[in-house]
């Protein structure tokens, strides 16, 4: 009985000796099996990216060649083609590297067939138009808008490519997870019931198998915590990079509304020029002296308008691009406001400019020039917005180690929600049907450039009155000069 009963025991035990081992290894076989499909779903959610990073290379060229041939057609610079060319160079390599991707996809390589054959028609488009621009031939309105229609028709095709892929990004971020959280409950599940055979034989390795059961699960709880960090990561990156393309696309829609804004803006005193000259050309028709001089200052006035606007771009690009040059020397508001007194007597025909007296007021540092160009600009502002007859005032006050200059109007004034954008390029106010404003929009985003290099301010302030009042500041020189009190105020215009 006992040799039995030994036999038994020594079976029970070989037994057990011998499960620890084979459960070991299907714990084994189900992690390794797990980490296999974590890592075919991980990889097909690289190539997702991959494919989503080409599908953005593509349409971006395709953008540059369409945004450079409209500035090429507006403006006839040669400088709009080049990004054309660029892309041109390399958009059907890149069109057939997305193929190759999506291969494996007939509805995503359907569309991006669709797409090609769509671009290749638009090509052929954008290569009449560039030969009759260069044979100086007219192109028909048809002909611009088939080509419009076509690339409408491009980006709707990437529009549903693009948001199929981050469907199918989307799913697979889901299986990854899951499948994660499924390898994590198996693997926890394999170790409990592992440490449980090992209890059986000896109590020693049971405390050393839960030791090492401990340490994995912590192991395994700081690589989930780890991993939902990369998975929120990757929703921030995936958040930044879907405003990075908002940005982007909203500065590509600024540069076509720039292009067709100034070639708007262009277009109108060149055509009154044209029609002018022509008539005073025409060998039909004799006309008087004072129809001549008529017609001469008609066409002087707009060039005067087209060299106004071509000033303001040109100001505006060396803001932008830090090379407006200012040369600041010291100097008394009281001057700055009579170099601009002349054009101030021009703009303000059909109103009242007062200006307030500027005696005792410190003597700032500043490029005269420039600023009186911000003063002008800002009173020119004021009389589009404000009504005939009424009043328009200048003023100034010392504010500590700055000076703060006002003009203010009787206008319908500013409204809070929009004080923050009126001094970005290309923005007005909306008016009404009986107050149209003309104007491309430059001139407070040009005063703003011209104050902030100055080391100053420009603001929409409050107005306890009636209208809009606008205050910019510039430093004081340094030691508190201040005008002389003999110097005679400025009277009102």
């Amino acid at each position: 009985m006992k040799t039995i009963t030994e036999h038994k025991a020594f079976n029970r035990t070989l037994a057990s000796a011998l499960a620890v081992p084979f459960i070991l290894v299907i714990v084994l076989f189900i992690g390794f099996f797990w980490q296999l499909t974590i890592l075919s779903v991980n990889q097909w959610v690289y190539h997702t990216d991959e494919v989503i990073k080409q599908v953005r290379l593509v349409r971006n060229h395709m953008l540059n060649m369409e945004s450079g041939l409209r500035g090429f057609l507006l403006t006839n610079s040669v400088e709009f083609l080049q990004p054309y060319q660029r892309s041109q160079a390399v958009v059907d390599t890149e069109i057939n590297k997305l193929l190759s991707l999506v291969a494996d996809n007939p509805t995503q390589s359907n569309r991006i067939v669709q797409a090609k054959d769509a671009f290749a028609i638009w090509r052929k488009y954008s290569e009449d138009v560039l030969l009759r621009q260069s044979q100086e031939q007219p192109i028909s309105v048809e002909m611009h808008r088939d080509g419009y229609a076509q690339m409408e028709a491009i980006r709707t095709v990437l529009v549903d490519f693009f948001d199929t892929e981050n469907q199918f990004r989307d799913i697979r971020l889901a299986d990854s997870e899951r499948t994660i959280q499924t390898v994590i409950f198996i693997g926890s599940l394999g170790m409990i019931l592992f440490g449980l055979l090992l209890a059986i034989l000896t109590r020693q390795q049971l405390r050393q198998l839960s030791r090492l059961y401990g340490e994995s699960i912590d192991q395994m709880q700081q690589k989930a915590v780890a991993l939902e960090h990369t998975l929120i990561d990757n929703k921030r990156l995936l958040d930044e990079e879907a405003k990075a393309r908002q940005f982007a696309e909203e500065a590509n829609a600024m540069k076509i509304y720039f292009l067709g804004m100034v070639s708007h803006e262009l277009r109108t005193p060149l055509a009154s020029i044209k029609g002018f000259a022509t008539t005073l050309l025409a060998e039909d028709v004799e006309w008087d002296a004072a129809s001549q001089r008529e017609f001469i200052g008609i066409i002087s006035e707009e060039a005067d308008k087209l060299t106004e606007l071509i000033s303001q771009l040109l100001d505006l690009s060396r803001i932008q691009a830090g090379r407006l040059r200012i040369e600041t020397k010291p100097t008394t508001l009281s001057e700055i406001v009579t170099q601009a007194s002349a054009q101030f007597v021009s703009l303000t025909a059909n109103h009242h400019l007062k200006i307030e007296s500027m005696d005792k007021l410190p003597v700032v540092m500043a490029d005269p020039p420039r600023i009186a160009q911000v003063l002008v600009n800002l009173v020119s502002n004021a009389v589009k917005y404000s009504p005939q007859g009424t009043r328009i005032t200048i003023s100034a006050k010392n504010a500590g180690q700055m000076v703060e200059i006002s003009v203010r109007d009787e206008g319908p004034g500013i409204p809070p929600a929009v004080r923050n954008v009126v001094f970005e390029a290309f923005r007005q106010l909306e008016t009404t049907k009986e107050h149209m404003v003309k104007g491309a929009g430059l001139g407070l985003a040009i005063c703003k450039g011209i104050i902030e290099m100055h080391g100053g301010k420009i603001w929409v302030a409050d107005n306890t009155e009636t209208g809009a009042m606008f205050v910019f500041s510039l430093p004081v020189l340094p030691g508190n000069s201040w005008q002389s009190e003999n110097e005679p105020a400025l009277a009102s215009v």
